[in-house]
């Protein structure tokens, strides 16, 4: 059996359990003699605990005692300044140095583990044949100690001879040479590189110098998602007091790296009240993070109250999976959102959504969605929600037939083309038969 580690981005956000469940399934599929060790990022209920051959494996710390340290100045009164010029400076030290300077093999890290709580990387990574890292934005600066940590991840596993493959990534955008220097480095020691939109992310990988047969554009790793049960979407648009075809799809993001939703909030309730005026249809809020200060629920919540009507619903139902929220986005008119995962979840449905957007991150995010998706309408900025003229934007996107048409054939292509490079990503790395699903071991059934 071949003991393979996988890393992915979970933080109770549906739609990264949804590269998870997806990527991990289809690799158990196309090679069943591997034995997947996925990480536990926060404990997160996932379908992917039930499947056979997977075994939840700790999660670690990277440079445990910079992150010591930050702590301990941040507690320090009249000194704010302090953690954030230090973590600047420490990681910087650290991106300069990774995979050039200094071996990643003897990074010291810390595990979330009763029976071992400190070792180095390359200790821990001796346990594994091969890196597996499931799709994903986090190959950004945006997230600098996660962005660390990927680059720890590829690096030591290269200083160990051992293959690693990247499927379904987001990568950029970059604030800092240093960053991306060490995020290219990393890359070019990868075997195999897939990407899920066709504009940076494929610069880098060119920029990064990785050869045209060790890099694609395959797509989003939720296209391998299990179809939901029509049932039980029925059951819970009846909760909701909607029915297919007869509500407007809603997501609202507020966090660190999209503040303008927050401070935008009036504008954007004076938004949903014209889109409900115009459309004539109720607004169901669809979340994709379901927890914590950040989550899409709270948000929806302060929305519904600004708006002051029963027009705007807000799904709140425990349990919600990224199957079931798929389903619902399937049975929208039309969608309107900040998450990347509400809007692919509904283009893959071929239901017609336009991305909001603000900052960097999510500029690149939103404007991969319409390049890969093929019409520019899909992406939309939060400063153009107060011009008159976006409501009839929206409403000509939610109207145009021929463009549902165009979507289900693009849909149907874009999940054909995740299969195909997920089978050469497996290939690259010389995993036997990888490009063959054999019934001869448990596979994960259900699955696209």
């Amino acid at each position: 059996m071949r003991r393979i580690l996988v890393d992915n981005a979970g933080s109770w956000n549906i739609g990264d359990i949804s590269m998870v469940e997806s990527g991990v399934a289809k690799f158990l599929n196309l090679c069943p003699e591997a034995e997947l060790h996925v990480v536990d990022r926060s404990n997160e209920q996932s379908a992917v605990w039930n499947f056979p051959r997977v075994h939840r494996t700790p999660n670690i710390e990277i440079a445990p005692r910079q992150r010591r340290v930050l702590r301990a100045l941040s507690r320090l009164p009249l000194l704010w300044r302090l953690p954030s010029i230090y973590q600047a400076q420490a990681l910087q030290r650290m991106f300069s140095d990774i995979g050039r300077e200094s071996r990643a093999s003897d990074l010291p890290v810390s595990i979330a583990s009763p029976r071992i709580k400190s070792t180095t990387l390359g200790t821990f990574c001796e346990n594994y044949d091969a890196l597996y890292l499931v799709g994903g934005g986090n190959i950004t600066d945006t997230f600098p100690f996660e962005l660390l940590r990927k680059c720890a991840w590829i690096n030591c596993f290269s200083e160990q001879g051992k293959p690693v493959i990247l499927t379904g990534q987001q990568i950029g955008p970059f604030h800092s040479q240093t960053t991306r220097d060490a995020a290219m480095r990393g890359l070019l020691k990868c075997c195999f590189v897939g990407v899920r939109e066709p504009l940076d992310s494929l610069h880098y990988c060119q920029h990064a110098g990785l050869a045209p047969d060790r890099f694609a554009l395959m797509g989003d790793d939720s296209f391998g998602l299990r179809k939901p049960e029509k049932g039980d979407i029925a059951r819970l648009l009846h909760k909701y007091g909607v029915g297919s075809g007869e509500f407007i799809a809603l997501n609202l993001r507020s966090t660190s790296y999209m503040k303008a939703t927050r401070r935008r909030l009036p504008a954007i309730a004076k938004f949903v009240q014209n889109l409900i005026r115009e459309l004539k249809l109720p607004v169901l809020v669809v979340p994709i993070v379901l927890s914590g200060t950040e989550s899409d629920i709270l948000c929806g919540k302060q929305l519904a109250a600004m708006v002051g009507s029963e027009s705007v619903r807000v799904m709140d139902t425990e349990g919600l999976t990224p199957s079931t929220a798929r389903g619902v986005l399937g049975c929208a008119v039309g969608g309107v959102g900040t998450s990347y995962h509400f809007c692919t979840f509904a283009l893959s449905e071929a239901v017609p959504v336009v991305c909001l957007h603000d900052g960097s991150y999510y500029n690149q995010k939103a404007n991969g969605i319409a390049a890969f998706w093929g019409d520019k309408r899909f992406a939309m900025s939060l400063s153009e929600i107060q011009d008159r003229a976006a409501i009839g934007r929206i409403r000509d996107v939610f109207n145009d037939r021929q463009l549902r048409i165009d979507l289900a054939l693009r849909a149907k292509e874009a999940h054909r083309v995740w299969h195909e490079n997920f089978r050469t990503a497996m290939s690259v790395i010389d995993i036997r038969n990888a490009t063959e699903e054999i019934s001869t071991a448990k596979t994960v059934s259900g699955w696209e």
